[in-house]
């Protein structure tokens, strides 16, 4: 190994890519899919920022990103340009083929559980003991091992009455 000269700037030694392939023992690492996105406002204007897929010309996918206008701040409201900004999210997410990470320990069980713990001591005996036979009869046997990512109201709403 040579010296150097002391007035020579060292070159910066970079990895080959951001995210190395292999973390050690555990083996490969997935591709971040999911995304929350970016609500920004500037320029008088309601704006949504996030990745997208796009084709590049030899054919492979590569991500974009794309900065889309919601609207003008005398037009919309904060609130409903963050209610599309989410809507648009949901509609990346989906052609992205990705879903929001299921957290370990977040099952409809656990809910329930902790349910259990917090809320059901402050309701009186004859409210805890309606809930939780709808839970045990109707709710659980569907949807103790779901995710919360899972849970879609349209389900709930097809339970049979109590």
């Amino acid at each position: 190994m040579q010296p150097q000269a002391l007035n020579s700037p060292a070159e910066p030694v970079y990895p080959p890519v951001a995210t190395p392939l292999t973390t050690g023992r555990r083996g490969p690492v997935a591709k971040r899919r999911f995304q929350k996105g970016c609500f920004v406002t500037e320029a008088g204007g309601y704006y949504s920022i996030y990745y997208s897929d796009a084709q590049s010309p030899d054919g492979a996918t590569t991500s974009k990103r794309v900065r889309q206008f919601l609207g003008s701040v005398n037009q919309i409201s904060e609130r409903a340009a963050r209610r599309e900004h989410d809507r648009i999210m949901q509609d990346v997410n989906r052609r992205r083929g990705s879903v929001a990470p299921a957290y370990r320990g977040q099952t409809f069980a656990d809910a329930v559980r902790l349910w259990r713990e917090q809320v059901a001591p402050n309701l009186s005996p004859a409210t805890v003991r309606a809930r939780e036979s709808a839970f045990k009869l109707h709710v659980l046997p569907r949807f103790s091992s779901s995710a919360r990512t899972q849970w879609a109201f349209r389900s709930f709403n097809n339970l049979p009455p109590p």
